[in-house]
């Protein structure tokens, strides 16, 4: 299963400048209940689809598949913590 997504911005366009860790919250009532996160330095919009298509192999959400884009969540360890939006 990958994520279905229709990004404005050109996808080689930098997304999220410097490191950043981007993660998907398991759930066990869509999913297996697993959490992804992955820490990667200046994203592309491109790059943060092929995440999100590795988001859902790894939570086994499939109800979920949608890319509708990142909110910035919180800092870990003085890197910003962004979730992949992802909806049905």
């Amino acid at each position: 299963m990958k994520s279905i997504y229709s990004v404005s911005a050109d996808p080689d366009e930098v997304a999220i400048e410097g490191w950043c860790i981007l993660q998907v919250q398991g759930s066990t009532y869509f999913g297996d209940g697993t959490s992804f996160q992955v820490k990667t330095h200046s994203p592309t919009w491109r790059t943060i689809q092929r995440y999100a298509d590795a988001s859902i192999l790894c939570t086994r959400d499939d109800h979920h598949v949608f890319f509708e884009g990142v909110e910035s969540s919180y800092m870990e360890h003085d890197v910003p913590v962004y979730e992949i939006v992802l909806g049905s």
